[in-house]
């Protein structure tokens, strides 16, 4: 998707859909690797009439059990402890790899119900995850941007396009071909998102 900022909101420019494999083809998603991704997006970009080389602030995301979003609940302390903690606290919700854990974290605010902490937003991949992503960027032609977490993005997208309300929450399902994200999140609620390992590819197959 090609955006544009205006001064009125966002405008989009362009969109487009590649099928991977191509139609007609069995669907295989244990078949299809780094070498498959990199021609459909390239095709993509070609039929877009987009020169990768020459688009400028690219965003893209990462989703699935390589990536965690968690709302902790921590004891308030100094910026350089927390990333400590927070580092400690990522590796329980991702697979490790053998490679450092990449972090994120952003702190909410106060806890509602315990006094001296806070709820702080955490996202977290590794380094391997996070490489392969920026290599297939690159091998595409991009010049890799902001990499956002699947979970996150869902969230903005809703929360600028519709004013969340006051009471109660939002729950929004992003099912994809393979695993499906659920995000359920409210003004007074915590933020929570869980990754199900079932998308269409599941559903279609049980059909057939």
């Amino acid at each position: 998707v090609l955006l544009e900022k205006t001064r009125g909101g966002t405008k989009v420019l362009n969109a487009g859909i590649r099928l991977v494999p191509e139609q007609h083809k069995a669907y295989d998603p244990e078949l299809i690797g780094k070498p498959l991704w990199v021609m459909a997006v390239k095709e993509l970009m070609r039929e877009m009439k987009v020169n990768p080389k020459r688009v400028k602030n690219l965003i893209t995301g990462l989703n699935g059990t390589n990536v965690s979003v968690k709302q902790i609940t921590t004891m308030d302390m100094p910026e350089d402890e927390l990333f400590s903690s927070m580092t400690f606290e990522a590796r329980k919700h991702i697979p490790m790899d053998g490679s450092d854990a990449i972090i994120d974290f952003q702190v909410f605010g106060p806890n509602p119900k315990e006094v001296d902490k806070i709820d702080v937003g955490l996202v977290a991949c590794t380094k391997k995850v996070s490489n392969a992503h920026i290599d297939l960027l690159k091998e595409v032609g991009f010049t890799p941007g902001i990499v956002d977490a699947d979970p996150i993005a869902i969230t903005n997208a809703f929360g600028n396009a519709n004013e969340f309300p006051e009471e109660g929450a939002i729950v929004l399902l992003d099912i994809g071909s393979v695993s499906s994200s659920l995000v359920v999140w409210g003004r007074k609620d915590q933020f929570f998102t869980r990754d199900i390992p079932i998308g269409g590819y599941h559903f279609i197959s049980d059909l057939s």
